[in-house]
């Protein structure tokens, strides 16, 4: 015959028997554990005070920053006039930062708080920002900024975003020149409305945009530009519901109107001819 013990009676059985062995020890055991319990808790203690002292706090107007090799910052106590080393906690008005420091220059994993609540992660490598750093709203949590980092510059697609968690922007940096394409997008619906490129620092393509105008009726403008000139074809447009109502077109050479322009009226159904000196 087989006896079934439901689990609450069997947990109930090994705790009654648990208690009566410990309740069963002399007093001297008891004694012996109550004190070693101290001695761990007294050393836990000890271990925590130890790792908040390890981080020095400093007044960012304590600090003397100058100029060291390759672009860097390198820090020292004005007071000591010596090179930060270690971990520090520097307190900036609203902000407080932390950092390891070594021989003065940033090195190490870098969190900035404002108000107790964390709004900005990377980290350094001798003095310049490397890989990728990220901003965070009020929240703490949720994204606003990604920047891609690569000894001290902007090196990739950098991203904000809106306080939803949607795409604000997209744009792409080498060397911490603009260099690739810049994308746009609406905060509500999350549609695309804007799309340039960019070289060397200056917009270089077609570029188009759209902004919206109210009760359905939204602009767009298409142009051409060549190293940050308008340069090339030219077309605005007024849309209703995603129908053109007004269009405007022409060319432009070196940042001026150039050629024949042409004007449609899809209300009127007309079309106007302008012509320019250049």
């Amino acid at each position: 015959m087989t006896i079934r013990v439901g689990l609450p009676l069997f947990l109930s059985i090994v705790l009654v028997r648990v208690l009566k062995k410990t309740l069963s020890l002399p007093l001297s055991v008891w004694v012996f554990y109550y004190n070693m319990n101290r001695y761990i808790l007294f050393f836990f203690s000890l271990l925590l005070s130890l790792s908040v002292s390890a981080q020095k706090v400093i007044l960012s107007d304590e600090l003397l920053p100058l100029s060291g090799e390759n672009n860097t910052t390198v820090y020292f106590e004005k007071d000591s006039r010596k090179p930060l080393q270690g971990e520090w906690r520097i307190k900036r008005e609203l902000d407080e930062e932390t950092i390891s420091f070594s021989n003065g220059l940033m090195d190490g994993k870098y969190h900035r708080y404002r108000d107790g609540v964390l709004r900005e992660t990377g980290a350094y490598d001798q003095g310049k920002r490397n890989g990728v750093f990220t901003e965070y709203y009020q929240d703490g949590k949720t994204v606003s900024k990604i920047t891609p980092m690569k000894k001290g510059k902007i090196d990739g697609c950098v991203k904000t975003y809106f306080k939803d968690g949607r795409l604000d922007l997209e744009k792409e940096y080498q060397e911490s020149v603009e260099n690739g394409f810049e994308k746009r997008y609406d905060s509500q619906n999350g549609a695309q409305i804007l799309e340039t490129r960019w070289v060397n620092g200056k917009k270089d393509g077609v570029e188009w945009k759209l902004t919206k105008q109210g009760d359905g009726v939204e602009s767009k403008v298409t142009r051409t530009y060549r190293m940050g000139v308008l340069h090339g074809a030219y077309k605005e447009e007024v849309l209703r519901n995603g129908n053109p109502i007004l269009v405007v077109e022409g060319q432009y050479a070196d940042g001026e109107r150039s050629g024949v322009w042409k004007e449609y009226d899809a209300t009127m159904k007309t079309t106007s001819v302008l012509r320019n000196n250049h």
